[in-house]
């Protein structure tokens, strides 16, 4: 039996990405039972996989914040790794001086949960799930503009998924 997750794609197509205001609870709730299996025969190399997986845990593996959000954030680093802004690889790109707080603190060498890592292969063997200059990921706007949001009603916080160019 294949691992089933949240399919992102399907929920972007079903929003036609009117995203600007946050994701409703409803549309997370929704978007929740959702799910694809993997569709690609790729095996993604293990030690991006863990890496990927560490970092998506510690920025947004919270049980409650839906699998589409944690898709998007390990999509800005895929869309990092393929930009001529960021560095060439996964790793390169994480430990990037000043970018992402799990590498600066330490908090990345903790173990990924298994939704995590399921979630972190899936976006390794079928790619991004967000367009090519959504490059930003943080609490705030950043870059050229804001693509989407979602705000954690748990923590009373806002993710901004921001487009560079």
């Amino acid at each position: 039996m294949q691992d089933s997750i949240t399919s992102a794609p399907e929920i972007m197509e079903e929003h036609e990405m009117d995203l600007n205001p946050s994701i409703t609870d409803k549309q997370a709730k929704r978007a929740s039972t959702r799910s694809f299996e993997l569709q690609d025969t790729r095996c993604p190399d293990p030690n991006e996989v863990d890496l990927l997986a560490r970092l998506i845990y510690q920025e947004a593996g919270c049980d409650w914040i839906p699998d589409y959000v944690i898709l998007w954030v390990g999509s800005v680093a895929l869309n990092r790794v393929n930009s001529d802004l960021y560095p060439d690889t996964l790793y390169e790109v994480v430990y990037q001086p000043g970018q992402y707080e799990p590498a600066i603190t330490g908090s990345i060498e903790r173990p990924a949960n298994e939704r995590c890592i399921r979630l972190a292969e899936a976006l390794l063997t079928n790619g991004s799930l967000l367009p090519p200059n959504v490059l930003g990921q943080c609490g705030w706007p950043t870059g050229s503009g804001v693509y989407a949001t979602y705000y954690d009603a748990v923590v009373d916080t806002t993710i901004y998924f921001c487009t560079i160019g």
